[in-house]
């Protein structure tokens, strides 16, 4: 299995899009919008503006003068994260390696944007995703957790013919992300960063979890579902 090479970057814009699309979004047991608003109070007030143009005016307005004032500080945390997965990632793709068997890494850009939000989204058409800058104990996890993703769905798309599992891919990739980090060999990696997975999928976690230490096998634990 060939290493993927990981850009990390800024990107305003992108920043602005997702911003504003995650104002109003609520999955999996998480409110979006209050993990927002925690860091950024005045975001409470442009959630509220019901005119759709006027709030990305607000929300557009206000990102363009969190990159001016914290500009300096976000560069510096590009070259935290940078430095930090260069430390894990050989150790990385050799855990992941064991369990996909030399399965190709599918095509993409594979880009990490640090993000002023604390949603961190993925972005599976290119291979691309945002982390919440001001966290940096959890740089590497989200790191992982996104190619996980990647790889995981890419091999899911291709393997998996049974209508049941299609039909709940998102939380079966959420749990395979969660069941994964949480072995021993990529806790070390991602440390201290946790992966804790969605409050809905705590049963379904806790089940699949133990299948995995059984079967250490993806084929067949994805039957288990």
């Amino acid at each position: 299995m060939k290493n993927i090479q990981i850009k990390f970057k800024l990107n305003k814009e992108l920043d602005k899009q997702m911003g504003f699309q995650f104002l109003d979004m609520k999955t999996g047991g998480v409110d979006f919008s209050e993990g927002m608003i925690f860091y950024h109070s005045c975001l409470k007030e442009i959630r509220e503006i019901k005119n759709k143009q006027k709030r990305w005016d607000q929300l557009s307005e206000y990102v363009d003068n969190f990159y001016l004032d914290n500009g300096k500080k976000m560069q510096k945390c590009l070259k935290i994260i940078k430095e930090d997965w260069s430390r894990v990632e050989k150790d990385f793709f050799m855990e992941v390696d064991k369990i996909f068997k030399g399965y190709k890494w599918p095509k993409g850009e594979y880009i990490c944007y640090l993000s002023i939000f604390n949603n961190n989204p993925r972005f599976l058409e290119n291979k691309t995703w945002q982390i919440f800058y001001q966290t940096p104990e959890e740089y590497k996890r989200i790191v992982a957790h996104e190619m996980l993703h990647f790889i995981f769905l890419d091999y899911f798309e291709k393997n998996n013919t049974e209508q049941r599992l299609k039909d709940n891919w998102w939380m079966i990739s959420e749990v395979f992300n969660t069941v994964i980090l949480n072995t021993l060999g990529f806790k070390k990696i991602i440390k201290p960063g946790k992966e804790l997975g969605y409050p809905d999928h705590k049963e379904i976690i806790e089940r699949m979890a133990k299948e995995w230490k059984i079967l250490k096998n993806l084929e067949k634990w994805l039957t288990k579902f």
